[in-house]
């Protein structure tokens, strides 16, 4: 059998102590004079001598397997050889077939014909175990010939294989009535040999169990088990604990037989056993001795020995030169699956001479697994060749190999990499349609393709493959499909990297494939957390009762005593909307993980401290940690000082807020250019200095500071006018969820500039969707689309512009350039009465609170007086608007009046 990685035992096993410790350096019988351990059946009786020197040879090599296997193995070859005993062979076979104790090299070929030699000589057993060894080849026919071989001399074994095959119509013909004969002569074979034989218990126990020829029968199938394991046979012993495991969940006995099976050499046992007593106690050697005793046994069964050296379990420190070797000798002897392990320690350097990274050896072992059908390996050398992206060509090839053998991250590597053309020039296999290189150069989507490996890949269990088939099924706006894909995504257990709980809590937030629900989000969201760190802010967002806190608080709880930190933080954060006791209990979660130097922690109590969550308020002490963590150089904690001193000091505003964003804090760099757009007192009017905050928040991720440069290359401040800049920029700030963006992008869509294809039904949904979430600019535009496209009533383009008037009076008193915004209302009479005097009003404070275009405005009103005390004042607010960057401004100045336009709002962050 294939070995369980060490690391993914101790993640399933559970705590266990006082496991039954047995000697393992060599199985005994209880009476050693009458009896002898056979590899094949336990304890036996000592044969009588058919020829008095060969039945002492191979009695004396029995005796000889565990002190000395090079002993037993001559004592085997020469009576088998030399003197044709039987029994011999099939001892001799099994050590070939092995390398047990390193006595011989492994040679399966060798083993076989001694096997048959074997039977040829008499004996039952080795004409079964050569069946066998056909059979888990996949030769059905050849299997059947030799254990109809091993029956007919009366080998219970070989007799209840053969009723299976008749059974099943395997290597042959269906033949209940035949099968039905052997499993009686198989049954009556074995009972009279068990408790006696070993071998005969478990295969009876067997049989039971699944029903072959009799009832199934449970408590009867663990008796026998129980009767073999009794009789010193060690996959007796197996069966036991493995149902123990099963059925019953008693680990601490379950522990004893995998002990007792490696005592009587079962390689699996012994090294199931170490895997769960090393996770009872990572100190104890014991387990290091089941280990080895396994890797002795059988050399495919030496991969937990080497991850217990990997990970310095029962000794003093990691030995990784001894891991690797062992890992070597492992894939040495043919196990496939290790031979991965070894080559990705080979690709890293680890335990390598030097912790050189030996590259060429690494490639040509996975290389070779694959072709020797092992999907792992197939995997690994795909996702190695596809990172050096070198030869996309042999990626895929690889990958698409990977899928076909069943591995979930190959058909994921293979979907993406179909899905944007990364396939170089490599011929269709597998799932790829016979067309995959067709434009093979282009970064473009191939959606059938990628579609049906990653329906594969979600089908074998890898979240991210279902992710990906999410994605693809909500670009062909299957948003049904979508949902369920991001279900399974989010639930999945392999291969999965959380981005299908994040999509899902998204999708299930804004309705997409089903209606809005806000439970499922909140669920969506804590699973995401668990995998990703930066998505556990939305925990908190989503927790709107009792049932998301209760739910929160279990899934979390265990994440936050392991230490993840991130977790800790959002449940605390949930908890602060729940009761008194709860508050308080967020506190201490908060303390706890301050005190690790967890900084986001840190913040948050602090943000706690301020707002008097959990305790008294007190907004000094708050200031002062926000002031310590951020000379530690923690933005978070740079932009809470900035943000809490927005609207008393825009000197201390801007000197915080450009700490956080020196240190990578998008909206930091946000706050600072909406410090210098609106002149925060005393920091002087600088759209220039602006313009640069906003590039740089928006190259760091703020999707408000996107929209806010979208507007200056749109109306030219501080930059020159690029109306296809501004369209790129509002729709990178819509596609990031800011709808303030979303009023900008719409605006060119409906008119279809700036490279823009005119689409008025896609601008209106957009709009919409920006009008509903307060922004004004977007409920002005979607008026006047209703209004141009005569696709609303008069009372609905009343009732929008209605709600932006109302919003710009909600918003003026907090930006000038609402105060702008508002004025136009007043001054074209809309959902009002027409007020020029209001309107300048508005105009005037506008430009005084420093936005250009309310400075626009104004001169342009005052321009029109035939006043010259008013025209004058005019030249003072085009003068302005012209400091600002703004060409119509100084126009304006020169000529006297200016065109007015529209405006463009700027936003500062939230905090």
């Amino acid at each position: 059998m294939r070995p369980v990685p060490l690391a993914i035992i101790l993640l399933l096993s559970l705590t266990v102590a006082g496991a039954a410790r047995a000697d393992v350096g060599k199985a005994k019988c209880k009476d050693p004079k009458n009896y002898v351990f056979s590899q094949t059946s336990g304890c036996i009786k000592r044969p009588p001598a058919r020829e008095k020197t060969a039945s002492e040879s191979y009695v004396n090599g029995l005796d000889a397997l565990d002190t000395d296997p090079k002993k037993a193995f001559a004592l085997f070859e020469t009576a088998c050889t030399r003197k044709s005993y039987a029994q011999a062979c099939l001892q001799l076979g099994l050590l070939y077939q092995s390398g047990r104790g390193r006595a011989v090299l492994k040679d399966p070929k060798k083993a076989l014909a001694l096997y048959e030699r074997g039977c040829e000589l008499g004996d039952g057993a080795a004409c079964q175990r050569r069946g066998d060894e056909a059979r888990k080849e996949g030769d059905q026919k050849l299997a059947r010939s030799w254990f109809t071989r091993g029956c007919a001399k009366d080998d219970g074994v070989a007799c209840g294989f053969l009723a299976l095959m008749l059974d099943k119509g395997h290597g042959g013909d269906k033949d209940a009535a035949g099968a039905q004969t052997q499993y009686d002569k198989a049954h009556r074979l074995m009972e009279s040999l068990c408790p006696g034989n070993g071998l005969a218990c478990y295969l009876r126990g067997y049989f039971f169990e699944i029903g072959a020829g009799v009832k199934a029968d449970l408590p009867r199938a663990m008796a026998a088990y129980r009767l073999g394991c009794a009789q010193s046979f060690g996959d007796a012993c197996w069966r036991t604990a493995y149902l123990l495991d099963r059925e019953k969940g008693d680990d601490k006995d379950a522990i004893a037989h995998y002990v007792k099976a490696c005592e009587y050499e079962n390689a699996d046992g012994c090294t199931r056993a170490a895997g769960r007593l090393s996770d009872a106690d990572h100190k104890a050697t014991y387990p290091v001795e089941l280990a080895e005793r396994g890797c002795n046994l059988d050399t495919k069964e030496c991969g937990t020995l080497a991850q217990m050296y990997r990970l310095g379990r029962g000794m003093a420190a990691p030995d990784q030169i001894k891991a690797t070797a062992i890992f070597k000798n492992t894939c040495d002897a043919g196990d496939q699956f290790i031979c991965v392990t070894y080559a990705k320690r080979l690709h890293d350097g680890v335990g390598t001479p030097g912790d050189k990274p030996l590259l060429a050896e690494a490639d040509r072992i996975v290389e070779a697994a694959c072709k020797q059908e092992e999907e792992t390996g197939c995997t690994q050398l795909a996702q190695w060749v596809h990172d050096g992206k070198k030869d996309d060509a042999r990626a895929f090839r690889f990958a698409d190999r990977g899928c076909t053998l069943r591995s979930a991250r190959a058909c994921f590597l293979a979907s993406f990499m179909a899905r944007y053309e990364r396939r170089g020039t490599a011929a269709a296999g597998g799932l790829a349609s016979k067309d995959a290189n067709k434009d093979a150069n282009k970064e473009t989507i191939n959606n059938k393709d990628a579609l049906a490996f990653a329906e594969k890949g979600c089908e074998l269990g890898s979240g991210n493959a279902c992710n990906e088939a999410g994605e693809l099924y909500e670009l062909a706006n299957d948003l049904k499909k979508a949902l369920e894909r991001y279900r399974s995504a989010c639930a999945a257990t392999d291969d999965n990297n959380g981005q299908g709980c994040v999509a899902l809590a998204i999708a299930l937030a804004q309705g997409k494939g089903a209606d809005k629900d806000p439970k499922g989000t909140n669920r969506a969201a804590t699973r995401a957390c668990s995998f990703k760190a930066d998505k556990c802010p939305w925990v908190p967002g989503t927790t709107v009762d009792a049932d998301d806190i209760k739910h929160v608080s279990t899934e979390l709880t265990p994440l936050c005593e392991r230490g993840y930190h991130a977790s800790c933080v959002a449940l605390a954060q949930s908890l602060f909307k729940s009761t008194s006791d709860d508050k308080k209990r967020g506190r201490e979660l908060l303390a706890a993980s301050c005190k690790q130097k967890d900084m986001p922690a840190c913040v948050t109590e602090a943000a706690a401290i301020h707002s008097g969550t959990g305790s008294d308020a007190d907004p000094a002490k708050a200031d002062q940690l926000y002031r310590k963590y951020c000379d530690d150089r923690d933005a978070d904690a740079c932009f809470q000082v900035a943000f809490n001193a927005r609207d008393v000091d825009g000197k201390l505003t801007l000197e915080y807020a450009d700490k956080a964003c020196t240190l990578g804090h998008a909206e930091a760099c946000n706050v600072a250019g909406f410090v210098h757009y609106t002149a925060k007192k005393p920091v002087p009017w600088d759209i220039t200095a602006a313009v640069k905050y906003y590039a740089k928040a928006c190259d760091l991720g703020s999707a408000i500071a996107c929209g806010n440069l979208g507007e200056v290359y749109r109306w030219g401040l501080g930059a020159p006018v690029d109306a296809k800049k501004a369209f790129e920029l509002y729709k990178k700030s819509c596609d990031a969820g800011a709808q303030y963006g979303c009023a900008g992008y719409g605006y060119y869509i409906a008119r279809g500039e700036a490279g823009a294809k005119r689409d008025p039904k896609e601008a209106e949904a957009i709009y919409r969707k920006s009008c509903d979430a307060d922004t004004i600019e977007a409920c002005v535009e979607l008026a006047q689309l209703l209004e141009s496209t005569k696709t609303g009533s008069l009372q609905e383009i009343a009732r929008v512009r209605l709600r932006a008037f109302s919003l710009a009076e909600q918003q003026s008193a907090t930006n000038p350039e609402y105060m702008y915004r508002l004025g136009t209302f007043y001054r074209d009479g809309l959902t009002t009465t027409k007020q020029p005097a209001k309107a300048l009003e508005l105009f005037v404070k506008a430009c005084d609170s420093f936005d250009p275009f309310g400075c626009i405005a104004a001169g342009t009103t005052l321009a029109a007086s035939p006043k010259d005390a008013d025209q004058e004042q005019a030249k003072v607010y085009f003068q302005r608007a012209c400091a600002a960057g703004i060409e119509d401004g100084c126009k304006g100045l020169a000529r006297g009046a200016a065109p007015v336009a529209p405006g463009p709002a700027v936003v500062q962050a939230k905090g």
